[in-house]
């Protein structure tokens, strides 16, 4: 199985089944099943889902920012799903941690009983005071 777009829902749900995600550490006792879900195969996944299907025309799925460096500081790679959709992890009793980049799946998610851990980078956020 593999990411799939439900187009009969709304907002329009990515499915990412958890043969997709990377074992990372097995269940042990009461711990779940951690697994792990690379942002750049998401983006590429993602970019060929919407190029496989061209007699449908699907809203774009996210915005892409590759991964850039100023100064001395190297910032990872930035997926924003769009208000389109949503993303839903197979349901089960897991958890899955984002890497690789930041990203606003978290936000986007159906909830189920699949944990969902971002890595997203801290401290380089603009706050309006006043």
């Amino acid at each position: 199985m593999a990411i799939s777009i439900d187009q009969s829902t709304s907002p329009l749900t990515i499915f990412i089944p958890k043969a997709d995600t990377t074992l990372v550490q097995a269940a042990s006792g009461s711990f779940p099943e951690i697994r792990s879900l690379n942002m750049q195969d998401f983006h590429n996944e993602l970019r060929t889902l919407q190029t496989q299907t061209p007699e449908t025309v699907l809203p774009t799925t996210h915005n892409h920012t590759k991964e850039g460096t100023l100064g001395a500081v190297t910032y990872p790679r930035r997926i924003q799903i769009t208000n389109a959709y949503q993303v839903e992890f197979e349901d089960g009793q897991y958890r899955v941690r984002l890497v690789g980049g930041d990203n606003n799946l978290e936000d986007r998610q159906v909830a189920n009983q699949v944990s969902v851990s971002t890595f997203n980078s801290a401290g380089n956020s603009v706050v309006e005071t006043g």
